[in-house]
């Protein structure tokens, strides 16, 4: 009801706008870089920490205004999407209906699960102060695996549980395989 067409446009144009400013100032500050002669990214793609690494000319300002960034883009829409939950719990809360309250409580504990387990991976490789050595990196890249490759893959998972298709058909698949190995264990006995 609040979501009116105007309000979903100004959203959406506010969100791009921020990101393409956000991604120009990015962009500028990796092209005023100078670079070593290696070229290897140790990374599986190419992110902002990976590639100043590689810089020779990676000065604390530089450091500090990505950081910036960094913590503007994840914390700022953390919490625009903790606001969101706030007002979504008080107006479940206000409902007549258990059930309904009930359903409604589920969705949204799933979903807060997802963008939790999605937000905090971003934080800990984004947020948390760098190490010029190796396992740092080797770390960022397995949390950025995490979160880039996992969170999207448990997305529908997540979702799909609460289709009640789906919470019968795993009980299904279970008592099938328990049938089966019952009946081999009964044909081995037999013979």
């Amino acid at each position: 009801m609040l979501m009116t067409l105007k309000v979903c446009f100004q959203l959406m144009m506010a969100s791009a706008v921020v990101g393409f400013l956000v991604s120009l100032c990015i962009v500028i500050i990796v092209f005023n870089l100078s670079f070593w002669d290696s070229n290897t990214i140790r990374h599986f793609f190419c992110d902002i920490a990976p590639i100043a690494s590689l810089a020779c000319s990676y000065t604390f300002f530089q450091k500090m205004v990505l950081l910036a960034f960094t913590a503007f883009v994840l914390v700022g829409s953390f919490i625009l999407i903790m606001i969101s939950y706030v007002f979504i719990v008080s107006l479940v809360v206000k409902m007549p209906s258990a059930k309904g309250r009930r359903k409604a409580f589920s969705t949204c504990s799933s979903h807060f699960t997802v963008v939790s387990v999605h937000y905090g991976f971003a934080c800990f490789v984004y947020l948390r102060p760098k190490n010029s050595d190796s396992d740092s990196f080797s770390e960022d890249t397995l949390m950025a695996v995490t979160y880039t490759v996992l969170t999207p893959l448990l997305n529908p998972i997540v979702h799909s549980l609460q289709n009640k298709e789906m919470q019968v058909a795993p009980r299904k698949v279970l008592g099938s395989i328990m049938l089966i190995k019952e009946l081999r264990i009964f044909n081995v006995r037999k013979e």
